[in-house]
C-alpha cells in the first residue's frame, strides 16, 4: 500500500510540473494584427494657356533712282539712269518719262503684313500625398477575462503549494530527517 501511495504522489508531482509548464506556454499574449498603412497619391495637372499678340517689326527699306534729263529734239530724255533695288522686299523703281515731260516713278513691294500670335502652354503638376497610419488601440479587459486571470493566479499559487509540499515530502523521504 505504501508503494502505491508513493507512485500516486509521484504522478501528482509529474502532473503538477506538466501543468505548470502548460500554463506558462498557454499564457502567451496574442500578437496584435498589424494592418499595413495605406498611402494615396493624388496628382493634379494644371495647364494654363496664355495667348499673346506680338508685333513683329519690319526693317525700313528704300530703293534709289538717279538720272539726268536732257532735251533732245525738244523732247525730254533720261540720260545715265541708275536704278538700285531695296535691301529686303522693295524692288527697283520703274521710271517713265513721256513726251509731255511728265515723270512717273513706280516702286512696288509685296505685302508686309506679319501677324504673330503666340500661344504658351504652362503645365504644372501638383502632388498631394495622404498617408493613413493604423494605430493599435488597447482595449480594456472584459469582466470575465479579469475573473479568469485572477482565478488562474489563485489556482497557480495553490498548485505551487501542492508541488512544493510534495517535493518537500519526497525530499524528506529520500534523505530521511
Amino acid at each position: 500500500m505504501k508503494g502505491r501511495i508513493s507512485t500516486i504522489k509521484l504522478n501528482i508531482v509529474v502532473f503538477a510540473i506538466v501543468a505548470i509548464i502548460a500554463m506558462c506556454i498557454g499564457c502567451k499574449s496574442k500578437q496584435a494584427i498589424t494592418i499595413p498603412s495605406t498611402k494615396t497619391v493624388e496628382v493634379e495637372k494644371l495647364v494654363t494657356k496664355t495667348v499673346r499678340d506680338t508685333v513683329i517689326e519690319v526693317e525700313a527699306d528704300s530703293s534709289y533712282y538717279r538720272a539726268w534729263i536732257e532735251c533732245v529734239n525738244n523732247k525730254p530724255v533720261l540720260k545715265n539712269p541708275i536704278s538700285i533695288a531695296g535691301k529686303n522686299q522693295l524692288q527697283a523703281p520703274k521710271v517713265k518719262l513721256d513726251d509731255l515731260g511728265q515723270l512717273m516713278v513706280d516702286c512696288q513691294t509685296e505685302n508686309l503684313e506679319l501677324h504673330a500670335r503666340i500661344e504658351e502652354l504652362v503645365t504644372e503638376l501638383n502632388t498631394k500625398e495622404t498617408q493613413y497610419v493604423n494605430v493599435p488601440v488597447e482595449r480594456e479587459l472584459t469582466f470575465f477575462q479579469k475573473v479568469f486571470i485572477n482565478l488562474g493566479k489563485i489556482f497557480g499559487v495553490i498548485l505551487l503549494g501542492f508541488v512544493g509540499y510534495g517535493a518537500f515530502k519526497l525530499y524528506k523521504k529520500i534523505y530521511g530527517r
